[in-house]
């Protein structure tokens, strides 16, 4: 019985990440016209890092440690999960819907199988093959009807930012396994986002514009707050929790909400059109990535679990 409720509270956990990151993308868009990509960015870490100070304080030895003995390691996973993927994503988001931006982000996961996959010297598996070319040709479909939309193609460096963006988490996601440093995760996110920070910290002084007069604008301070709380360190926890309570198997299958969430909450939140099409590509994309996890699970290792 106790297992039961266990698993029940893990699903909660595995359910609500994936919306707390949806969020990320709603926030960015909706801030598009008010504040610049790399301050957003950089006020979004800068609050997970003072969250995360007690972890630094509880653990400041492994991790002092770990900053003598794996630099190189931890520069790699700041520039990639921190520094790069959300500023992307932000400048991607200043000129494309969040709906959009979502169903690209969900081509992350055949993005990882990829390059763990060539990490490996592995050949893909003719499922892992088709399932990708689904998940691509569903997300083409909306990108060509975007493009329609919007008068032509030159609107589609807003999504080509998306997709870096999405190779910069698939590198951080590949690179965060097979450097394995030698800390628990939360401890582990504590490093990568300090040295993030750190990686930043220059450019943010040098731009100025993230005052405290402007910082405590409400909705950009409320905005703050949720993407370095909410969606940076809740988030991690609740994933990581339900990870451990359900396994990576059954907790990596609830990922696929997270461009699902995003699309409902667009409508919801910045009444974006939900299309018939858009949900025909979401549907691809699903499908996709349903039938390259099937092929990943064949091979030992399975990359599709971040190499």
């Amino acid at each position: 019985m106790r297992k039961g409720i266990s698993d029940r509270s893990a699903l909660l956990f595995v359910v609500l990440a994936p919306l707390l990151w949806a969020g990320n993308f709603i926030v960015g868009r909706a801030l598009h016209g008010t504040i610049e990509p790399f301050d957003l960015n950089y006020l979004r870490w800068f609050v997970a890092a003072i969250t995360l100070l007690p972890v630094i304080i509880l653990n400041w030895r492994d991790i002092l440690l770990s900053y003598k003995r794996h630099m190189p390691e931890l520069i790699v996973l700041a520039s990639f999960g921190i520094v790069l993927f959300n500023w992307l994503l932000y400048v991607g988001l200043k000129q494309t819907p969040a709906s959009v931006s979502g169903l690209i982000f969900g081509l992350s996961p055949i993005i990882i199988l990829i390059i763990a996959r060539i990490w490996r010297g592995r050949r893909l598996d003719l499922l892992e093959i088709v399932g990708g070319l689904v998940a691509f040709g569903g997300v083409g479909m909306v990108l060509f009807t975007y493009a329609d939309m919007t008068s032509g193609f030159s609107l589609l460096t807003g999504p080509i930012f998306v997709l870096f963006a999405a190779l910069a988490w698939a590198l951080f996601t590949v690179c965060l396994n097979r450097l394995r440093l030698p800390l628990a995760p939360t401890p582990c996110m504590a490093a990568v986002v300090w040295c993030g920070l750190c990686l930043m910290t220059p450019l943010a002084v040098w731009r100025g514009n993230l005052t405290v007069p402007n910082v405590l604008v409400p909705e950009i301070l409320a905005s703050g707050l949720y993407l370095g709380v909410g969606a940076s360190v809740v988030a991690f926890c609740a994933w990581s929790t339900g990870v451990r309570q359900l396994g990576a198997a059954r907790a990596g299958v609830f990922l696929q909400l997270t461009p699902f969430f995003i699309v409902v909450m667009t409508a919801v939140f910045l009444g974006e059109e939900v299309s018939s099409r858009k949900m025909l590509g979401l549907m691809l994309l699903l499908v996709g990535i349903g039938m390259v996890n099937v092929g990943a699970t064949k091979v030992p290792g399975n990359p599709n679990r971040a190499g």
